[in-house]
Order: C-alpha cells, then structure tokens, then sequence
C-alpha cells in the first residue's frame, strides 16, 4: 500500500531537483526521512487522542545522508502520511480512526497560513492527511464513476465535508482525463476540437467529462516537451528518480522497475554511455567473446552512431548504475521503446536515444524493450540457446 499509493505520490509531487536517495520511507517532498523522533512527533501532534501513556518512546535514527540532512528535514515537516507508514513498520501502536473532515476553512490546503500559528499548521496538515485517507477509499482513475454522498458519509467522512472531496476528486480525475485523450493519440500537431470532441464521445463519459477546448489548450508539442531544460538535466545527471534497479535472479539477473506511474508516450529514461562511431562500435563488439553486450547502435537522419555502455559505472558517474543499460529483453511484451532526438547536451547538439513508455506501466512492473535481435539469427547465430528472447 505504501510502495504503490503513498510513495509514489511523494516521488509525483517532489521537485525535479530532489532525489529520493534511495530510502523506503520519504517526506511528502520526496526527500529521505532523516529522524523517526521527528516523524512520530508530527503523528502525536495530528492524532492528540492517541499521545496517551500507552505509546512508547522512539529513538532516533541516524541520518540518511549527511549532503541531503537540510532538504529531508525540511521535507520531515510536510509528510503526515509518512508518518502513519512508518507507524506501521515499527510496529507501533496505531491511532484510533480520526476524523476525516477537512479544515474549518472552506479554502484548498495548499492555502497559505501565518507562519507562527501553530493551529494553522495542523489544520493544514489534518487536510493533507484526510484527502489521503479519502483517495485511499475512493482511488482517482480515468474511468472510475464520481462517489456519491452516501459512499462518502458510509466511508466515514461527515456531510460538511462531501463538498470538498466530491469537487476536490472530479478536478484530480478531469486532469486525469484531458492527460489520458493527450496520451492516447500523441498528436504532434495542435489537434482540432472536432478531433478531440469524437475522441471524447468514445468513451461514453456521461459525467465530468472536460471539454474538447480544455483539452487543445492542454496540449503540448511533443518535441518541445523533450527538449525541455528537465529533460535535459535528467540526462546530464542520470538522475531518473522514478526507476529502481531489481534483481530478477536468473537468467534475467538485474533489471529496472517502475516507483510510480507512467502513461503512453512518457519519457522514461535514455541510453547513457559513451559515444564512439559505428566501426569503433563493431571492434568492442567483436573483443567481448562471452560478456554480455551493452552496445547500442542507432541512426540519426542517415548518420550512424553506437553508445558503449559496457562499463558500468560510467567515468562520468562514476558511482552510480544506469538504466537505460540494465532494462531487459521481451520480443512479445515490450512496454517501452527507444526513439531518436537531436538534444542541446553539454557535449553539444547531438542524436540521443529517449525511451518513451508504449503502454501505461504501472508501480513495481518492470521496464522491457525489444531488442531487435533473434533467438536463431540475434549476435551472429550465437544466440540460438537464449530461449529469453523469445519472450
């Protein structure tokens, strides 16, 4: 629950500069839980009714990293869901049902409160906290059906707040909607309303369904989005934060997985190596006998090109793994696919290789690519024993 909802939703919402740093438990900011002490503390201070005499005390924990002690404290202070997680991992006794009405203040939580009022913060945290509890019960998708009145009150949720959820829940799920009919085609031109107005007639949305105007002012040139300067700084960094490495055991040993979500036609990551030229790329192929290869050749408006990701780390991340080099193999159900783009990089304007997600992968699946070989004719004739690529 924790890995799928919670964490997931920390990674969406964290900024583009802040890395999870390889911790479990993370900060609403996305950022690592540095001191459990502080972590409970907010839950006593969001549950008053369950500081009683019957909660033992909780000793701190070392620092996660030391580099990234003032992002992930400040994060500390912005994760109540965080906390109620953690509670369950350390096997501490867990508050009573709480209410579940939003702050008095008929206002978003992300409204600004004064700083040195105390009562102001907790409102804004309990609102933070309620609307988790209120998605856990009634989860955003693009085709679920809005929930009426009695669900809310039956979920355990007062009428006084059936207003805020129902109106909070259909924006979440109208976004969802106008990203789901921008996903599906992937236009690369402007898309007329007309288009976009029978796209939305097919799915028989009877309720809260956006207007195809809605949707053209939503959308964005693919290309465009591509170049942008995150994208770009996620390939000189390598720091894409919604992978994780697994080991799959063999014969497929390492691969990657997914931390949250991804719709149709997202970028994923890149293929990060060093670049050499198509013969420079043939000779390393021919000198690694039985190693696995990590060779990538691709074109570029007619111009050839091979990236050598053999050695890992890399001399310019020298202590971290790629991903781009340890997704694995599937012929039959690849759900993503690397396509060519000419990017502004450090080194200069260059073709680079982005993989973008063919299908919606969803949290902990793993990442496949076809890798354009075959089980009788793939390497040469070498890979007649590989039965895996088949699959």
């Amino acid at each position: 629950m924790y890995f799928a909802h919670i964490r997931s939703w920390s990674v969406k919402k964290s900024s583009p500069d802040v890395h999870d740093g390889g911790s479990f438990f993370l900060s609403q900011k996305g950022a690592p839980v540095v001191n459990l002490r502080l972590d409970m503390k907010r839950l006593w201070e969001l549950y008053p009714q369950a500081s009683g005499t019957d909660l033992p005390a909780v000793a701190p924990l070392p620092a996660v990293a030391p580099s990234s002690a003032a992002g992930s404290e400040e994060g500390d202070d912005e994760q109540p869901s965080c906390s109620h997680a953690v509670g369950q991992a350390t096997g501490q006794p867990q508050a009573p049902k709480r209410d579940h009405s939003p702050s008095s203040s008929s206002s978003d939580e992300d409204t600004e409160e004064p700083s040195g009022s105390c009562s102001a913060i907790a409102r804004k945290r309990r609102a933070k906290s309620t609307w988790l509890s209120f998605l856990d019960l009634f989860p955003v998708t693009v085709h679920a059906t809005t929930p009426t009145c009695e669900e809310i009150v039956g979920g355990g949720f007062d009428r006084e707040s059936f207003r805020y959820f129902h109106n909070k829940w259909r924006t979440v799920q109208r976004e969802q909607r106008i990203q789901y009919i921008l996903d599906k085609c992937k236009f690369r031109n402007r898309p007329s309303e007309a288009r976009v107005y029978h796209l939305l007639r097919a799915e028989n949305w009877s309720a809260n369904c956006p207007s195809a105007m809605d949707v053209v002012k939503s959308w964005v040139p693919v290309k465009d989005h591509i170049k942008s300067p995150d994208i770009i700084r996620r390939i000189q960094e390598q720091s894409w934060k919604r992978l994780c490495l697994k080991d799959f055991g063999p014969p497929k040993n390492k691969g990657v997985i997914a931390t949250m979500p991804f719709s149709k036609g997202e970028v994923v990551c890149d293929y990060h190596g060093e670049y050499v030229t198509q013969e420079q790329g043939n000779r390393r192929m021919q000198q690694l006998f039985d190693e696995a290869c990590y060779v990538f050749f691709f074109a570029g408006c007619g111009e050839k090109v091979c990236i050598d990701a053999q050695h890992s780390p890399c001399q310019c991340h020298p202590h971290q793994d790629t991903f781009g080099r340890r997704m694995n193999h599937s012929r039959r159900s690849p759900n993503v696919k690397p396509h060519v783009f000419k990017l502004p990089l450090t080194e200069g304007t260059r073709w680079h290789p982005i993989f973008l997600a063919l299908t919606d992968i969803q949290v902990n699946e793993e990442l496949l690519w076809d890798y354009g070989v075959l089980s009788d004719e793939g390497f040469g004739g070498e890979a007649v024993g590989l039965d895996w690529l088949n699959t």
